[in-house]
């Protein structure tokens, strides 16, 4: 299969600290500090806004759900009105039509403090795209686990008091797949005492009218299935079972992250009086005075006027306030950046897409242009037919890719793979010297070479290096030192995924009492200081572990690495990376993936089917044995048992499958899927110890 040439990333960003773009001449110190100080002040305002919008929409919904009301997709301009609810009024426009209406409702359904929104227009624009993101993904990438989680939880508290005989809660696994799989394909396979529960649930649980497939019904309209969202969450509170969070919300109070353009720099930064001279520099165009006794003379130049030639001044208004030197090949800095008011990230555009982005602009300016002189009735519905016209296009386009033959994500995937199969590459490119890795949960690489040169990189090794427990445990202490860990306990009885309007409310104003303290704890700068450490040791660690295999081996290996993914979080197991080393070694090294399928369970000696070693340890009395999970036994030729260390074994294996792909063009017979492996080992007789055995893995061993 030939490997298609990816695009280049539109966007990269650089991160750094805010400190190094900011202008380091002496004189300008104090109005450095100024500026400063008012980035700092409104990232508190709006996350302060954020979050009360978060709350306010969540209530909406469930007001809307509980009064039996459609609930309407939610828009950049829902997002506005909700955002216009909860700030102080300004001399602005007032809405109208549609808007105003909005806006009434969500003014009525709370009694929120008022905040101060001057001047974060622009940030907020962003941030509306933002929460409509978030609120989106939220219902298409967790519906159907949402299905699979409110199913297993019904069941189970439905056959609790049987769920201990383990023949019955095998039997009951099957049946509940059976109706999940019913529910999501509009199917009725399962057994028949099922068919009653699935008759009266099916469409409170999905929509009864769908286009194609509830996969793909999902991504068109996501917003109908949101009461669908809130009926399996009522229904798990009644049965007191754990429930999820059909809305996301922002419960943090360390401060967020917000974006800054050249628009938002001029209206934070730039006031009339002060930078008059700089207005008269930026503003070519004049503007002469019609009436009154200074008829005919200039007019003063204002920061509004400046909003009409941002595009020509852009460069002049960025040097003004910050020092931005850095630069990216084949990048061109954006005139954008992402800050939390420590850190930064500086956004850059690839030189392919800045004609793309330029004719957007201008398009953008022409329509601008177009409504100039006209009443607001026209505008209105010019908005309206052009929104209008939107949705006609996109209707077309979805009618036209109906036509076309569907592709799984699987096909989509394997047309442009980020990790190409072994087998989906020319076999040229697999030769050379290579490097076998088994990825894994304890020890993240497990590998070796063509000569059987063994070389580990362990979770340990990686949570040292990037001192991401000790940071925990500092600011943890930092918490309870300074009273934020009391507070935030006061707020664990409440429930924040609670579909219960009232109890919601409760949760609202307490969470909100308790922000009016916690808000100025968290604005130490120590919270967004240590995230930033935490991310500068992150990149350190995978630059380290690069090394550490290149100076093992070479830059010259190839690297085979098994396609193993934890796909969820295991319990009380910290969270490890796996994908984000993977690229961190492509950068380095050609890294091809390889079905791993049998690798740790087969002995590579033998291909028979290993087990577990158990032992007996003397000092645990209340155990008579134990499983040593990193060790696999065997039975030998000798008919004797074997041992071997699981990642070993499972680095041979890989190396195996590999070479038997390369001499014969296929893997080895009791690799492959469709032969049946019939379990003829028992584990290994408990081994008594006097003490607990210590087992030493070494970079060679």
């Amino acid at each position: 299969m030939a490997i298609k040439k990816e695009p280049p990333d539109k966007y990269r960003c650089l991160k750094l600290p805010i400190s190094s773009i900011l202008n380091k001449d002496l004189e300008k110190e104090k109005e450095v500090k100024e500026y400063l100080e008012i980035l700092q002040k409104a990232i508190i305002r709006t996350n302060a806004i954020t979050s009360k919008t978060y709350f306010l929409l969540r209530l909406w919904v469930l007001h809307k759900y509980h009064n039996n009301q459609e609930i309407p997709e939610i828009t950049t301009d829902t997002i506005s009105m909700s955002m216009k609810s909860i700030m102080k009024s300004s001399s602005g426009q007032k809405p109208k039509g549609n808007n105003a209406i909005l806006l009434q409702e969500f003014q009525k359904l709370h009694t929120f403090q008022l905040e101060d929104g001057s001047n974060l227009s622009s940030i907020l624009d962003y941030y509306a795209t933002t929460m409509i993101t978030s609120i989106e993904n939220n219902i298409k990438m967790r519906f159907f686990d949402y299905i699979n989680r409110f199913v297993n939880s019904y069941f189970k508290h439905l056959y609790q008091d049987q769920l201990e005989n383990k023949e019955f809660k095998k039997q009951l696994y099957k049946e509940i797949n059976l109706v999940k799989n019913d529910i999501i394909n509009n199917t009725l396979n399962c057994d028949e005492k099922y068919h009653s529960w699935l008759k009266e649930n099916r469409y409170k649980i999905v929509p009864e009218i769908f286009d194609t497939s509830y996969y793909y019904d999902i991504k068109i309209t996501p917003y109908k299935y949101l009461k669908h969202m809130i009926f399996m969450c009522l229904e798990l509170e009644k049965i007191e079972r754990k429930s999820f969070q059909f809305f996301p919300i922002q419960t943090n109070a360390i401060p967020r992250h917000i974006q800054l353009d050249t628009k938002a720099l001029v209206e934070l930064f730039v006031e009339t009086e002060k930078h008059q001279k700089l207005l008269d520099v930026w503003i070519k165009e004049t503007t002469e005075i019609k009436t009154g006794k200074n008829k005919g003379k200039s007019k003063n130049k204002t920061k509004g006027d400046l909003y009409n030639c941002l595009e020509q001044n852009k460069e002049f208004i960025w040097d003004t306030f910050f020092n931005i030197t850095q630069s990216r090949k084949n990048y061109k800095f954006d005139y954008t950046i992402i800050t939390d008011g420590y850190a930064t990230s500086l956004r850059f555009l690839h030189k392919d897409y800045i004609e793309e982005e330029q004719e957007k602009k201008d398009k953008k300016k022409a329509g601008k242009k177009a409504l100039q002189g006209l009443t607001k009735e026209q505008k209105d519905k010019i908005k309206e037919d052009k929104k209008q016209l939107q949705k006609e296009q996109a209707k077309q386009k979805r009618l036209e890719n109906k036509d076309k033959p569907t592709k799984s994500k699987k096909e989509e995937k394997q047309e442009n793979p980020e990790f190409p199969y072994i087998d989906e590459v020319p076999k040229e490119l697999l030769e050379g010297k290579h490097i076998f890795i088994d990825p894994g949960k304890r020890t993240l690489f497990s590998m070796m070479d063509d000569e059987g040169n063994h070389f580990s990189y362990t979770n340990r090794i990686y949570l040292k290096e990037t001192k991401r427990l000790k940071y925990q445990a500092l600011l943890k202490n930092y918490r309870d030192k300074i009273g934020i860990t009391e507070i935030e306990e006061g707020l664990n009885k409440y429930n924040s995924k609670t579909c219960n309007i009232e109890k919601f409310q409760e949760y609202i104003t307490a969470k909100i009492k308790a922000n009016e303290k916690l808000v100025p704890l968290y604005q130490e700068l120590k919270f967004r200081q240590y995230k930033w450490y935490g991310y500068i040791n992150k990149k350190r660690t995978e630059d380290n572990m690069v090394n550490k295999i290149v100076n093992k081996y070479s830059k010259d290996h190839t690297i085979i690495i098994g396609d193993w993914s934890i796909g969820k979080q295991m319990r009380n197991f910290i969270s490890t990376p796996n994908l984000t080393l993977k690229r961190k070694l492509q950068e380095t090294f050609k890294v091809y993936n390889i079905d791993e399928f049998r690798t740790s369970c087969l002995s590579y000696k033998t291909e028979e089917v290993c087990e577990n070693l158990y032992l007996k340890f003397k000092k645990d009395k209340s155990q008579n044995e134990r499983k040593i999970h990193s060790i696999l036994t065997y039975q030998m030729e000798n008919n004797r048992k074997g041992c071997i260390n699981r990642d070993k074994n499972g680095c041979k294996n890989i190396q195996k499958v590999f070479n038997s792909y390369m001499e014969t063009g296929d893997r080895p017979e009791k690799y492959r899927r469709e032969y049946n492996t019939n379990k003829s080992l028992q584990p290994l007789k408990a081994v008594k110890c006097e003490t607990s055995p210590r087992f030493s893995l070494t970079e060679n061993g």
